[in-house]
């Protein structure tokens, strides 16, 4: 059963995230198994390549560019990544036409945790991430108690 999301950040949004209280990843893509309720594990690829905490999942939301610079305060990018970003990245189309609105993904969560300890993952992490089943959150999530 999926319970999550493993999602590469750069450690300085995985800063901002736990040090500034940001709350919102955007992404060019659709994760279309991911709900509310789901846990978002944050992985930094360097210079540690390992788990460093994770959130909980409370809206998933498919919003335009000016939607989300109108939010930049809560994102997890400075305001000045995100234009980079929402310029060069692949969209996706609300239609086939080339005149139908194009979207991001903004995924907002909370009770964001930064691990005591990084966990090593037990699988190679890939680009865009991956999802999460029960058996291997809870061998993370053990791994933090011991």
């Amino acid at each position: 059963m999926i319970v999550g999301y493993i999602f590469p950040v750069k450690k300085e949004h995985t800063e901002r995230i736990f040090n500034q209280n940001k709350c919102i990843l955007v992404y060019s893509y659709t994760r279309k198994k991911l709900h509310e309720g789901h846990k978002i594990l944050f992985y930094n690829p360097s210079p540690i390549s390992a788990l460093v905490g994770g959130a909980e999942i409370i809206a998933i939301r498919q919003s335009s560019s000016k939607e989300i610079l109108a939010n930049s305060d809560k994102t997890c990018q400075t305001k000045e990544e995100l234009q980079d970003y929402l310029t060069i990245s692949p969209t996706v189309w609300t239609g086939k036409k080339k005149r139908d609105k194009k979207y991001f993904t903004t995924i907002e969560f909370h009770n964001s945790k930064k691990y005591s300890i990084a966990i090593k993952m037990i699988k190679p992490m890939i680009p865009n991430g991956y999802y999460i089943l029960k058996s291997e959150y809870d061998f993370y999530i053990k791994q933090l108690k011991e």
